[in-house]
């Protein structure tokens, strides 16, 4: 996948000069071995990259079967910062197993990323079918 990915870069690098990219990744895919494909997709016009952190709850992030853990996405972000890229991310302060002390990790995860604004607190949650979510939608 890494080499299609490199290669794709490549193409878009010496065919489409000036473009500008925005990809969504998972922050999972954004280790050190990922370093040459971001910066190979930043010579290509990559400007900016979303990634679904979804919560700072290392509780919510299993339930969520987010696959990673808050250090994890720290250190994605940390890469991402590193390379000059700018990120979005999706995060979700309340869910349905949202309880106190998952709202103090939440805020403290944002704290550590810098990124503790107020609409963060109230947004909406799309409940996508075949997720743990789905499965609790009728407790909501």
């Amino acid at each position: 996948m890494m080499e299609r990915n490199m290669r794709l870069a490549k193409m878009i690098e010496e065919n489409v000069p000036d473009v500008e990219l925005v990809v969504e990744g998972r922050v999972i895919d954004i280790q050190e071995r990922a370093r040459a494909l971001l910066q190979s997709l930043k010579r290509a016009g990559l400007k900016e990259i979303y990634v679904g952190l979804e919560a700072g709850s290392e509780k919510i992030l299993r339930i969520m079967r987010k696959g990673f853990r808050e250090e994890q996405a720290l250190n994605g972000l940390r890469i991402l910062e590193e390379e000059g890229l700018f990120y979005e991310f999706g995060f979700m302060m309340f869910t349905p197993w949202t309880e106190e002390a998952d709202i103090d990790d939440n805020i403290a995860f944002l704290k550590q990323i810098g990124f503790l604004d107020l609409h963060l607190l109230f947004r909406q949650m799309d409940v996508i079918p075949a997720t743990p979510a789905m499965a609790n939608s009728g407790e909501l």
